[in-house]
Formats: C-alpha cells, structure tokens, sequence
C-alpha cells in the first residue's frame, strides 16, 4: 500500500538516522535538504535525480557534511580523546568572520556583510560537497549497482560481479550489500585493467 501523493519508489526509501541533536542548519537540512540538493543538481549541472539517487545523495551529505555541522555547535566531540584540534572546518572558518570582542568601535565590522560572507563560504562548501557525491560518487554507484544486479547474469553462483566500466567500486559494493541484506555475497569483482585486453579480479 503506498501512502497518498508518494510513488512507489519513494514509499520504499529508508527513515533516517539523525545520529546528534540538530543544529539550525540540521533543521533546515531535515525539511528542505532533498529540494536544495534537486535544484542545485539542475542548476549547476542540469541532472535531474531520481527519488532513489536524491535519497542517496541527502543521506550521504548529511553523514560528510551537516552531522559534523551538528555536532560541533551542540558541543558534540569527535572523539573521547584527541591529539590535537582542527581549526580549519567549516565552523571555524565561519566562526572567524565574527567581530572580535576587543574590535574598536567604528572598525568597520559589519554584522551584515560578514553574514553575508558566511553564507558565502557554505554555500560554496555544501556546493563543492555535493559536487562530489552527485558527479564523482554517484556514476560510480551506479556501475557498481547495474554490475550488482547482473550479477546472475554474470555467474550462476551470483558471487562474482563484472564492472561494465572501471570506477572506485568497494565502498560503493560494501554498502549496496548492506542495503540489500546480503553482505559479504560477492566474493570477486572482475575489471578490465588499463591496459588493453587485460583484466583484473
């Protein structure tokens, strides 16, 4: 039974796992992140996703980019113990467009522009991420996925798979295994090498 006004395909997609306490831009990534990402995509590089790939895709950027985001302004440490702080991530580098405490008045620190130079930086960065997933990770995943469900067609054993085309394949396997129940099925994945009539298993 699919609930009114869903496809089919959506009614079969996962619940998410929010794994820390939400931040803004957790909230704002829960309600409008699939939208954002589908305009973006068809802005920036005119792909029109399915609901499977946006649901991905969602997934994948919250765990590279908005958990961290989450974590970190709710004071959720990356570990127990750590041997040194970065500085550089995204919070901090937004973190240091505010007015210092000491700034003489009449410095020229503008609360609008530097917020507005703020959303610059993370847009840039949610941009870049999502560039990632969407036209580096993505093709992978789907070679990866099409050589997954030929599988039988390959080999009768359904244990080995062949990719159409070389991709960073292990990550992408390992995870289309969990999500299809059968992890640790596949036991060879066969390539043809960069050199011509070759093959790598």
């Amino acid at each position: 039974m699919v609930e009114e006004g869903k496809t089919e395909e959506a009614a079969q997609l996962p619940k998410y796992d929010f794994i820390t306490k939400l931040s803004s831009a957790g909230l704002i990534y829960k309600f409008f992140g699939k939208e954002i990402i589908k305009n973006i995509c068809k802005s920036e590089w005119n792909k029109d996703l399915t609901e499977s790939e946006i649901d991905h895709v969602y997934q994948k950027m919250y765990k590279k980019l908005i958990m961290e985001i989450d974590a970190i302004d709710n004071g959720v440490d990356v570990a127990k113990e750590t041997l040194y702080n970065i500085s550089t991530n995204l919070s901090s580098r937004v973190g240091m467009l505010n007015s210092p405490w000491n700034a003489p008045k009449g410095s020229g620190y503008s609360q609008h522009a530097q917020f507005k130079k703020a959303m610059k930086i993370c847009e840039e960065e949610f941009i870049h991420q999502l560039y990632g997933q969407v036209i580096i990770l993505l093709p992978a995943r789907n070679i990866v996925l099409q050589s997954y469900n030929d599988k039988d067609n390959f080999n009768a054993s359904g244990m080995y798979i062949k990719l159409n085309h070389f991709c960073p394949w292990a990550a992408h396997l390992k995870m289309i295994e969990e999500e299809k129940g059968e992890k640790g099925l596949i036991k060879y994945v066969f390539f043809e090498a960069s050199t011509e009539g070759n093959w790598r298993i």
